[in-house]
């Protein structure tokens, strides 16, 4: 009798699905940024193991910390996917500052190009180079907002809130001070006086169990 085949479906790796979930937050004050942002691009679609980069659109910031005198920074996000390490990748971001003419002087100061590694898929990590999630990106609307655009689902290993979220936590946050005790009441003279000075910057003085209240009010708000 004949023997009868038959033609058996090749199977591929997975490994490509589950390459770590990568989010980064370009910056560049110096020179034309918009150009160095499409290099800094390129430079990455070009590393080895970095597959499915996207990229915001980019966004004018003013400065925020270091010389007063700096000028406007083109800020974007990055996202992409890799088969390297969180150091080796960390490694290859700076060496992309590097081509594009990095020098790294005063702390927050002017920069041809930035690029901060935000997250690295649930990573947590701490090191003298390298910290992830990036302890700062919470806090900065101008890294915030151009990753919500390409990221908005990508969650904060930390706080368990996506980019999103992040972002609109921004928009609630006010200007206060937390008391770490009851709050006293008015009447006493430290109280009244700070009070007083606080209100002419309009910051709030609460106490904590106003602030806990609240957090948790917020909370169920984003959720």
């Amino acid at each position: 009798t004949g023997v009868q085949t038959c033609a058996l479906p090749i199977l591929r790796s997975s490994k490509r699905l589950d390459m770590p979930d990568c989010l980064i937050s370009f910056g560049s004050n110096l020179g034309d940024r918009l150009a160095c942002l499409s290099q800094a691009v390129g430079l990455l679609k070009a590393v080895p193991g970095v597959e499915r980069v996207r990229v915001s659109q980019p966004l004018e910031t003013v400065p925020v910390g270091g010389p007063s005198d700096q000028p406007a920074y083109l800020n974007a996000a990055i996202r992409c996917t890799t088969t390297l390490s969180a150091v080796e990748f960390h490694h290859q971001l700076l060496s992309i500052e590097t081509s594009l003419g990095r020098v790294r002087g005063e702390r927050w100061g002017s920069r041809t190009a930035d690029l901060d590694l935000l997250l690295y898929d649930q990573l947590q990590m701490a090191s003298e180079s390298l910290t992830i999630p990036h302890p700062r990106m919470a806090c900065r609307r101008f890294v915030l907002q151009p990753s919500s655009e390409i990221a908005s689902d990508m969650k904060h290993p930390l706080c368990g809130c996506t980019v999103e979220q992040l972002l609109r936590h921004l928009d609630y946050r006010d200007n206060r001070i937390v008391v770490a005790s009851p709050l006293p009441k008015p009447g006493g003279v430290w109280f009244d006086s700070l009070a007083q000075l606080l209100e002419k910057r309009q910051v709030q003085l609460v106490g904590q169990d106003q602030d806990n209240a609240r957090s948790e009010e917020h909370t169920s708000e984003l959720q």
